[in-house]
């Protein structure tokens, strides 16, 4: 056919295709219609009619004597004629008059999520700590872009609250108290979220919320067109997967040795395959995966490296954060690879990474949502700069002399028996060093990039450490010089980290943490060196953690909440006997001194017990003949005692200095955040990022 649709201008024209009896006239008349060169096509209709008169007056210069059917075939002839003429002219009109496909515009607004009754700005929220930053993912576009979910702190209250577009105010959405981490339902009509120990949905419309299953801890969810959601749960687990209705949620993926943890996913449309982020460890931004996991054959694909909370978008991209800035490469959801270069193309954008306090803060997820009609909502922010830390002396006035260590973000600290050399962790690399306090040299004693929290064997030639070289995090220790092959000492799928020596260095107690759908079950373990088992010492429904044995060895002090928030308690060890509180109005990090008279503990020293100055306390005790505990007593403050997990301090030898990580510099007054939506984004991703 002459002219094909949509090839009429594509390429030249096949004119030898034309009837051969056509009049030479009209032959001249098509090929200038269908001419591409513009200066050369006819300009005008009228100039077409001209030359149909013409090639009927004359239309051959030799024509032979007419018969009937001779005349009958002119007559097809210029039918025919006149139908292709009609055509090209009208190809020639469409082309002139056809519409010009302009893409709509670009724009951006700061949008206002306060409440109606509220006169001040945005504060989505999650937690309080280390400055108004979510920790989670607080942000959701419905999927026609036309209501906004946000998790926000109002006063006292954390839960979700809902802005239309088309309105001014946001409005608080009913039975989502305590909630966060919001998602959307695939037909946009219900938003699932976590609060209080549960995976739960509401009607976005209004309506009372519903439990699916426990959940703690939500390291982000996806709501597949399936019918299920993919979630997170921990900061060292996998993937689970539950049907939108509720039930006992299933596992989906298991960590691999040298995986830290699975989180942030996101499920492709069809439900067929599901993008998340693997973590290799606390703060190391630059081993951070971005994988696809086929949920028909298992199969996983690797996409980005350094990069974390990957999404798809209709446009053929992935789109995802490193730190602060928001990426897009090319993608082809159907093989599950990206098909291009990535480039950036938002800096700025709110992440939680780099907070400095524990690797349950730094989640790596980012603060932005992107609606399937092209809208975009994002925070500003970007990733707090890593706050370096030094290592230093602290009296009991509060006065610190810095150590000549280089600044790092250090954390929990130990000293070597004989007071000489540090263990110490770091979160920018995940590793156990050593720093020779007499010769201000620092050296490695884990390269690894998966070990922590390292504590000296009391003869000094062995640092002990959790390591996820093999998997999970297990026991470790390696000669404290750093030579040698490090050992595993224990083999489990539980979490585990080392915290106290027994003094004859026969017994090594420990905290195991269970990870049940996110719930953290710390339970305090021991293991025997001899014939290297393991065994509970400590178990009950409520947490226990941080033992720390007295220099006699005879006793026990450790952390438990079973009165409803973490105090200190001495037992007695091996036991039997009752155990002794210590703490009067919470406590965390217990440590000795050195001659056992005194039992120190902070006050308000946890990632999750809020903000401000954290008190070191001491309290006067007595091992024998019978245990007795005095009053505490207020060492002095500081913001530097809080932590995530573990102690942040350890005590000299003589008890009258305390060896601390101090920040340099804490970044927790930042400027507030700002909420952006970005109207017709789509078009601007694809004219940054063209895919073919």
């Amino acid at each position: 056919m002459l002219f094909r649709s949509g090839l009429i201008f594509s390429r030249e024209p096949d004119l030898a295709a034309l009837p051969t009896a056509l009049p030479p006239l009209i032959r001249r008349l098509l090929r200038r219609c269908l001419e591409k060169d513009r200066t050369r096509r006819l300009a005008d209709i009228a100039d077409a009619r001209l030359d149909i008169d013409d090639a009927r007056s004359d239309p051959y210069t030799d024509a032979p004597a007419e018969s009937p059917t001779s005349r009958t075939r002119e007559r097809l002839t210029w039918a025919s004629a006149l139908l292709l003429v009609g055509l090209a002219a009208a190809a020639m009109v469409a082309r002139a008059t056809r519409s010009v496909s302009v893409p709509q515009a670009t724009t951006r607004t700061l949008v206002s999520v306060a409440p109606a009754d509220q006169s001040v700005g945005a504060n989505p929220l999650e937690q309080t700590v280390g400055g108004t930053r979510p920790s989670r993912t607080a942000v959701a576009l419905s999927p026609d872009g036309k209501t906004l979910v946000f998790g926000a702190i109002w006063g006292s209250g954390q839960q979700l609250y809902a802005r239309a577009m088309d309105q001014l105010s946001a409005t608080p959405m009913s039975g989502t108290s305590g909630g966060s981490s919001p998602f959307f339902s695939p037909d946009g009509q219900w938003v699932g979220f976590g609060a209080r120990g549960e995976l739960r949905k509401v009607p976005l419309s209004g309506g009372p919320a519903v439990t699916l299953c426990k959940a703690a801890a939500l390291f982000g969810a996806s709501w597949g067109s399936d019918g299920t959601i993919v979630f997170a749960t921990a900061r060292n687990g996998g993937l689970w997967r539950v049907s939108a209705a509720g039930g006992t949620p299933e596992a989906l993926t298991t960590l691999q040795p040298g995986e830290y943890s699975h989180r942030l996913p996101y499920m492709l449309p069809g439900g067929h395959a599901v993008i998340f982020t693997i973590s290799k460890g606390a703060n190391l931004w630059d081993d951070t995966q971005i994988v696809a996991r086929s949920l028909e054959t298992g199969k996983q694909t690797l996409l980005v490296t350094g990069g974390s909370d990957g999404r798809y978008v209709s446009t053929g991209h992935l789109i995802y954060v490193r730190l602060g800035t928001l990426m897009a490469v090319p993608f082809d959801p159907v093989r599950l690879a990206v098909i291009g270069g990535a480039t950036g193309v938002i800096d700025g954008v709110m992440q939680a990474a780099n907070r400095n306090l524990s690797d349950m803060e730094n989640t790596l997820a980012a603060q932005f949502t992107v609606s399937e009609t092209g809208a975009l909502v994002y925070l500003t922010g970007g990733a707090v700069p890593a706050a370096e830390r030094s290592l230093a002396w602290v009296d009991r006035q509060g006065t610190s002399q810095a150590l000549p260590a280089p600044p790092r973000p250090y954390f929990v600290p130990r000293l070597s028996p004989d007071g000489q050399h540090v263990a110490v962790s770091t979160r920018d690399i995940r590793d156990v060093w050593s720093f020779d306090i007499a010769r201000g040299a620092l050296s490695p004693v884990t390269v690894d990039h998966q070990s922590n929290y390292g504590i000296f064997a009391p003869d000094g030639k062995r640092v002990v450490f959790r390591s996820s070289v093999a998997g999970g995090d297990n026991l470790f220790w390696k000669a404290a010089d750093g030579s040698g092959a490090a050992e595993r000492l224990t083999t489990s799928a539980r979490s585990q980290t080392p915290a106290s020596w027994s003094p004859d260095g026969t017994t090594l107690a420990f905290v195991e943490e269970g990870n049940s759908l996110g719930f953290f079950q710390f339970d305090i373990w021991v293991l025997s060196m001899g014939d290297r088992k393991t065994r509970a010492v400590i178990q009950t429904a409520a947490n226990e953690m941080s033992p720390k044995f007295s220099p006699d060895g005879r006793w026990l002090a450790y952390v438990s909440n079973e009165s409803g928030r973490n105090e200190v308690y001495v037992q007695p060890y091996p036991g039997p006997g009752e155990r002794q509180p210590i703490s009067t109005n919470g406590g965390e990090q217990p440590a000795w001194s050195r001659n056992g008279q005194e039992l120190f503990y902070v006050q308000g020293g946890s990632f999750n017990s809020g903000s401000g100055l954290t008190t070191l306390m001491s309290v006067r005790v007595r091992t024998a003949p019978a245990f007795l505990a005095g009053t505490p007593e207020t060492v002095f403050e500081s913001v530097d005692f809080r932590t995530g997990w573990g102690r942040s301090y350890d005590v000299s030898p003589d008890g009258r200095r305390f060896l601390m990580t101090l920040n340099k510099e804490l970044p927790m007054n930042l400027a507030p955040a700002q909420m952006v939506f970005v109207h017709n984004w789509f078009e601007e991703l694809k004219r940054l990022v063209p895919t073919k």
